[in-house]
């Protein structure tokens, strides 16, 4: 025969009858969770009901509830924390406006200027400062792509290939930034040529920020019968990556599901062959003056074109590499640097 009590306990579900077994409070309480386990079981099993036999010093901690409630919101907040990083990867989880970070354009020690040989002398120590900082930044960055997997390199001599980090203005085929120096050459002349063809959706895939409101204010103020032909001829010099910075932009507490956590901004040199044609309604080719040109007028000549463009790239993110801004030598901006805490520091 069962007694009464012990029917009873029966029809109790067994949520309730594991809520002494469940609930294991952290140490940092001053408890240890095996002796509220061992002293569950006890109750269970003898039906005792005294809380001094259940938990230590006699203090039932069930009654804690403010306690209670300060662990259950920590708990909640650690779960709203873990879903951020299991969001779509196509939706930028931290859409912020980076700043352009600490890029320099590299000077030659004794730079050819009007100036007297004096000043020259107190400025040439702070050129080659300068430059000696940008090549740390851009090893520093180089490194800090390649722990991230944002290089897709194959070394053959695990040594001799983590020199170069220290190769990143390097414009051999077989340097780590050969495959960057490629896209970026390739999104650049896909700017120019959609620019000149008044081409608003690729402008906009293509560039970002301050600098897409540029390019998109010059298309709106073109005449509408004009029409713009632009043709690359070549380089006079190699693309090249002078200047390179990364810093950590995905904070959610998983890894994205698409590429890797950090943001790489790029500013790089282009010296090229560039010449553009202009076309009437009628497709008849302009000259400089705006008269139409004659059937036997030369085509318009290449002329060189220097651009520094700052390409931006967030790897956790489809969209790849995008111009946000252009620079100009002998001019010295305001600089920014992001910290790992989010916080930005002026470096002017």
């Amino acid at each position: 025969m069962l007694s009464r009590h012990q029917h009873l306990c029966r029809q109790i579900p067994r949520c309730f009858e594991s809520t002494a077994a469940a609930f294991r409070p952290p140490r940092f309480l001053g408890c240890n969770p095996r002796q509220y386990t061992k002293s569950a079981q006890k109750s269970k099993t003898k039906g005792s009901n005294s809380s001094s036999e259940q938990f230590p010093g006699g203090k039932d901690p069930v009654r804690k509830v403010a306690s209670a409630q300060t662990f259950s919101y920590d708990i909640e907040k650690e779960r709203k924390m873990k879903s951020v990083g299991r969001q779509d990867a196509r939706t930028d989880l931290f859409q912020r406006r980076y700043p352009v970070l600490d890029h320099h354009i590299p000077t030659t020690w004794w730079k050819s200027s009007d100036q007297s040989t004096v000043e020259k002398l107190s400025e040439s120590p702070k050129r080659i400062l300068r430059n000696w900082k940008n090549r740390f930044s851009n090893a520093q960055a180089m490194l800090h792509m390649k722990r991230e997997f944002a290089l897709s390199v194959e070394g053959k001599r695990p040594f001799m290939d983590w020199l170069q980090i220290f190769h990143s203005t390097s414009v051999k085929p077989s340097a780590w930034i050969s495959p960057v120096r490629e896209t970026l050459l390739k999104n650049y002349l896909s700017l120019n040529e959609a620019i000149a063809k008044n081409d608003l959706a690729t402008i906009s895939k293509l560039s970002a920020y301050d600098f897409q409101d540029h390019l998109v204010a010059l298309a709106k103020k073109r005449k509408p019968e004009l029409t713009f032909k632009f043709k690359y001829h070549g380089d006079v010099a190699p693309c090249q990556v002078v200047s390179i910075r990364s810093v950590l932009g995905y904070m959610a507490p998983e890894p994205p599901k698409f590429g890797s956590r950090i943001l790489v901004q790029a500013l790089v040199r282009f010296e090229t062959l560039q010449s553009v044609e202009v076309f009437n309604q009628k497709g008849q080719l302009l000259r400089l003056d705006g008269t139409v040109a004659r059937p036997g007028d030369p085509p318009a000549s290449p002329k060189t074109v220097l651009d520094y463009y700052v390409f931006e790239n967030k790897f956790w993110m489809p969209h790849g590499w995008i111009a946000r801004d252009q620079l100009f030598e002998g001019v010295e901006g305001k600089y920014l640097h992001m910290q790992e805490d989010g916080k930005i520091v002026d470096l002017s």
